[in-house]
């Protein structure tokens, strides 16, 4: 089995305060609308040849999206996925060639072996969808600082107001995914100037609401549970950070220019 190395990278913000109260550091957390695997299996991003892969993607969703796969028509799943109807003059063209090719491929799925065989047997370990950092891809006109703050705010409703990025080191999580891509995040760590920030969902912020279903605050023991213990990289991420606050002085530590390259 081939694997594509070319690396998809990311730039995100690690957001913290420490909680006067419980004495730690709680870090922000969003949980995906939609499981990472549930959303490549209706995207068509696995080999129909490869029974492992398959299995190892439906081993990782919930039971909620597998019966989605198994009760919902395609057209029904493509357009909850993407929140929006077919039928809309807004869905782009290359939208809907993705919508045949995915049709395609999921149809020829539910003919093999190993999806009839998943469906009698499946078990499901995950209530929700992932946790994790919030984070995205760079435009072609942004810095990675630039697009770390932008993905941010998207994800979270939290604008650069309310926070400082240290200067400190990055935090990078690399990892090859159950899709077998390559996958790079670059994390700034960033402190809370406050501990009162108002966490929600914005219905009318499209970017936020198609990609995120809940936004938290944890403690370093509890983002341990939150995040999928196959994570490691991620649980990683988390553990570092945690032990570089600890073990640093941050209050000495200057805001992020955020007009450096």
């Amino acid at each position: 089995m081939s694997k594509n190395y070319k690396k998809k990278v990311s730039y995100g913000i690690l957001l913290y305060y420490f909680d006067d109260n419980l004495k730690q550091n709680k870090f922000l957390l969003v949980r995906r609308k939609d499981s990472i695997e549930y959303v490549q299996i209706i995207r068509g991003n696995y080999n129909l040849t490869c029974e492992k892969d398959i299995k190892n993607m439906f081993s990782r969703i919930t039971k909620t999206e597998f019966n989605n796969l198994k009760t919902l028509t395609f057209k029904q799943l493509w357009e909850k996925l993407w929140m929006k109807s077919l039928e809309d003059d807004t869905f782009r063209i290359e939208f809907k060639k993705n919508y045949e090719k995915s049709l395609n491929k999921f149809q020829q799925l539910k003919n093999t072996t190993i999806y009839k065989t998943i469906c009698k047997n499946f078990k499901f370990k995950y209530d929700e969808s992932e946790w994790g950092i919030p984070k995205g891809r760079k435009n072609s006109d942004e810095t990675d600082i630039d697009c770390a703050i932008r993905e941010f705010s998207e994800e979270t409703n939290i604008n650069d107001n309310y926070y400082i990025i240290l200067n400190s080191n990055q935090f990078i999580e690399e990892y090859i995914g159950s899709d077998n891509k390559t996958y790079k995040h670059i994390y700034y760590l960033a402190k809370s100037k406050t501990k009162n920030i108002d966490l929600k969902l914005d219905l009318n912020n499209r970017s936020q609401v198609t990609e995120i279903s809940s936004i938290d605050f944890f403690t370093y023991s509890e983002c341990l549970k939150k995040i999928r213990d196959y994570s490691k990289e991620k649980l990683k991420i988390i553990e570092d950070a945690n032990n570089y606050i600890l073990n640093s002085n941050l209050n000495n530590f200057k805001p992020y220019n955020i007009n450096l390259n």
